[in-house]
């Protein structure tokens, strides 16, 4: 058992309900759980959140609250018993950030579960009262104060050396990286209101993309022990970045799929919906010459704002940051082909590369399908696919 599956419960068969907090759309999975069996995932929604215009805050949470309820009383009607609920939070709903622990002897001391765990809470009663903090960015404008939700610990490493089985080895300097991720208290409020007349009395777990992401990547890619990887969602591209097995940066900005349909919807005069449709038709080449070429002239800007967007967020990260080669790509619509050639092809020349260009691998149903198994009338989703194959490995 891996250091990462250290502190998880021992659990039965279970059907828990995972909801997947984005900023363009809200997607919900119930999932059945067997231990030492791939999740199941009995049914799925996806409710989009499509505002024609640059949304504001509040346009944000009302759409969210919209789509949850939504989604909610759809699965209440099933009447299934839900064990439990995640909640998994992207931007910009979440803040995330990794700490390295530090503990120090003068002699080896013997690694134990309760050593790991005694130095983790020292380390969280530490920080009381200072992790929260103001909602920086998207969300600012709601005056937003953030509660933790979510503190992993993701490696140890004794006497300088990473160690996936810890127990029973001696050391005298023991590293921890610490994976917190707040949410904004009053977001947690409102999502509480909205899901309690259909579920009452189950168990909440909170969780950031980023850490399930980073958990399967890392499982199912276990030879890449350095990458980037980019999420790229309605509102909001995520990124995160692994430097020797360990999630070390995160960054987003704010600039995803639903631009590039307000761009299209402005250029072409077409409503939303229509132009995702268009969108969706340009993919598969089957698109008319004069439209195809008309998106083409939309993408090529979109591509050109978000690699300045992309550049920024790096270098805010620090100079002295080197990025792998490897880079793992998710998108939330079936534009995967048109980032995955541009960041291919582009150079990034003003990015401290460890290579001349990335070496881009899609995260799609094909990757993970003999992880996490979709029955019959259950839509196959990526992202939900992920979070499913997370949360087996942590809870299950």
């Amino acid at each position: 058992m891996s250091f990462f599956n250290l502190l998880k419960p021992k659990v039965k068969e279970e059907t828990s309900l995972i909801y997947d907090i984005a900023s363009g759309s809200i997607g919900a999975a119930l999932v059945s759980f067997v231990p030492n069996h791939a999740p199941s995932v009995i049914f799925t929604d996806r409710q989009s959140i499509l505002l024609k215009k640059k949304p504001t805050s509040a346009d944000i949470i009302s759409e969210m609250v919209r789509a949850l309820t939504k989604i909610s009383k759809s699965i209440s009607d099933k009447k299934i018993k839900i064990k439990r609920i995640f909640f998994v939070f992207s931007s910009p709903w979440v803040i995330s950030q990794t700490r390295i622990i530090d503990y120090k002897k003068d002699k080896d001391v013997l690694v134990t579960e309760k050593l790991i765990n005694t130095i983790i809470r020292d380390e969280e009663l530490k920080s009381i009262g200072t992790g929260t903090k103001r909602r920086e960015g998207f969300l600012q404008d709601f005056g937003l104060d953030t509660v933790l939700v979510e503190h992993k610990a993701i490696a140890v490493t004794l006497n300088g050396y990473p160690t996936p089985y810890p127990n029973g080895k001696k050391a005298h300097f023991i590293e921890i990286p610490l994976v917190t991720s707040s949410v904004g208290g009053k977001i947690l409020e409102i999502i509480d209101r909205a899901i309690s007349p259909f579920f009452s009395s189950v168990k909440i777990i909170n969780h950031s993309s980023s850490l399930l992401s980073y958990s399967v990547l890392r499982d199912i890619f276990e030879n890449e022990y350095s990458f980037l990887s980019i999420d790229i969602n309605g509102e909001v591209t995520d990124i995160y970045i692994v430097k020797d097995g360990v999630l070390l940066h995160n960054a987003s900005f704010p600039l995803g799929i639903n631009m590039i349909l307000r761009h299209m919807s402005d250029a072409l005069g077409y409503e939303l919906s229509v132009c995702e449709s268009l969108l969706q038709v340009y993919n598969t080449g089957k698109i008319d010459q004069e439209s195809g070429l008309k998106v083409k002239v939309i993408l090529e800007s979109i591509q050109k704002q978000w690699i300045e967007l992309f550049h920024e967020s790096i270098s805010s990260l620090g100079n002295d940051i080197a990025l792998p080669r490897k880079l793992f790509l998710t998108v939330s619509n079936n534009l995967s082909s048109f980032f995955a050639e541009f960041l291919r092809s582009e150079k990034f020349s003003q990015l401290n590369l460890t290579s001349d260009g990335f070496s881009v691998e899609v995260v799609d149903m094909s990757k993970l399908n003999q992880y996490c198994h979709f029955n019959n009338g259950s839509r196959p989703d990526t992202l939900l696919a992920i979070e499913a194959i997370a949360i087996n490995k942590l809870y299950i």
